[in-house]
């Protein structure tokens, strides 16, 4: 979708105009992505995976290989899912040994950290994702860290009110100045006083 079919408010984002939405153009996914996520390993049996998102309170985990590499993503709704079929021991259905390597989603779309973040924000709208890992450019299975839909909310929020102060800034820098000058001053006459 083009950025003008973004549909901003449905995933949170609330730019008031034009202008918000090129300010979060400028900003690099880099500059919001977290760090801390969960990862879960390939081998892991599917109820070990249901437990460790049930437990983690977590959207989406990483599945990564024995060389820390990305696989692929599992999301608590597919587990559900998954779970479902093993309970209800329809035709076809998984074990719950089944190993996440065998059920996680491997045909996922991820982003690079210098990358902007509206170019992020398309691909989560188009698959309607919660985040997207984020990886190197020269190993697209290295994850770097993870942007996750409500961080490019608050990315927008920030990168328009950082704007909005710009103005403004002059001002802030002189009221500082002085009222350090001021605190200086009334702080020396206390102590030439005593």
């Amino acid at each position: 979708p083009s950025r003008q079919g973004l549909n901003l408010q449905q995933m949170g984002v609330n730019l008031e105009r034009q202008d918000d939405l090129e300010v979060l153009q400028q900003v690099s996914i880099a500059t919001v992505m977290k760090y801390s996520y969960l990862k879960l390993p390939a081998s892991m049996s599917l109820l070990r995976a249901a437990w460790a998102i049930a437990q983690n309170k977590s959207h989406t985990a990483l599945v990564l290989d024995e060389q820390d590499e990305l696989v692929g993503t599992i999301g608590l709704t597919e587990i559900k899912q998954k779970l479902v079929q093993v309970a209800s021991k329809a035709a076809g259905s998984y074990e719950l040994d089944t190993p996440l390597k065998d059920i996680c989603t491997t045909d996922f779309l991820y982003a690079y950290e210098d990358e902007s973040v509206t170019d992020a924000l398309e691909r989560i709208q188009t698959k309607d994702l919660y985040l997207l890992p984020v990886v190197s450019k020269e190993n697209p299975a290295k994850v770097l860290g993870v942007l996750e839909k409500n961080q490019i909310a608050w990315a927008g929020d920030l990168a328009v009110t950082q704007a909005m102060l710009l103005p403004y800034i002059p001002k802030l820098y002189l009221t500082a100045t002085v009222t350090t000058a001021v605190e200086t001053e009334v702080n020396s006459d206390r102590v030439s006083s005593v």
